[in-house]
């Protein structure tokens, strides 16, 4: 891929907030169905509609830790780790360079500004969540339950049991998978979408905190 440059920082950070918001918004609808009428084939149900919720989710994580990246470490061009769509791979290189020293003095520096606000921010735990966050929608582990046996392999190049790295495919039912969804999980996604965006401003508080004692 070719190094681009970035043009302005600040619509990564809109285009995060703006999948998050609409991953968010998704679920709120399959809650509390503001929008469903009976009869009409429009109903805004969670067969049709979650699935794209939790892509929207996924791909709002992606953005916001490319967004992380270009604002803490100062970019001023993509370059080519920043074409990867693996948010575990992006979160631990995010981490491994945003230091925890790093966080800990801008936290410090925050508090000592804002004293009645000692406590509400903490790098260390707002990473440790975010990273929580991020391998749930990396692994998808909690849909594995709920596939169960409904999915397909296909093997177009014979190399299942031939090599240990092959290049099988997996077909999942995705309408049976969407029948098998809960509320319960519809909540935690939103809560989740929401917690991203808060995620999102409390580490650019920290970025803003750091960058004015720079200036000192």
């Amino acid at each position: 891929m070719n190094k681009r440059k970035i043009h302005n920082k600040d619509d990564w950070a809109h285009f995060a907030i703006g999948y998050l918001r609409l991953a968010e918004l998704a679920c709120l609808e399959i809650i509390e169905k503001k929008h469903q009428e009976k009869g009409l084939e429009t109903n805004f149900t969670m067969e049709h509609i979650y699935i794209p919720a939790l892509f929207n989710l996924k791909h709002g994580i992606e953005i916001l830790l490319k967004t992380l990246g270009i604002e803490f470490l100062n970019k001023e061009i993509l370059d080519q780790s920043d074409y990867s769509h693996d948010i575990e791979e992006i979160f631990s290189r995010l981490r491994k360079e945003i230091r925890e020293e790093r966080l800990k003095n801008a936290v410090l520096e925050f508090e000592k500004k804002n004293p009645d606000r000692k406590g509400d921010l903490s790098g260390k735990e707002i990473f440790d969540e975010l990273e929580r966050i991020v391998r749930k929608y990396h692994s998808l582990d909690f849909l594995k339950e709920k596939i169960g046996t409904d999915y397909t392999i296909k093997d177009p190049d014979n190399t299942a049991l031939r090599y240990p790295e092959n290049n099988l495919s997996i077909c999942i039912n995705y309408k049976k998978l969407s029948k098998k969804f809960t509320k319960d999980d519809v909540g935690k996604s939103m809560v989740e979408s929401a917690r991203l965006e808060t995620i999102l401003w409390q580490l650019y508080v920290l970025l803003y905190e750091e960058q004015l004692k720079q200036l000192k």
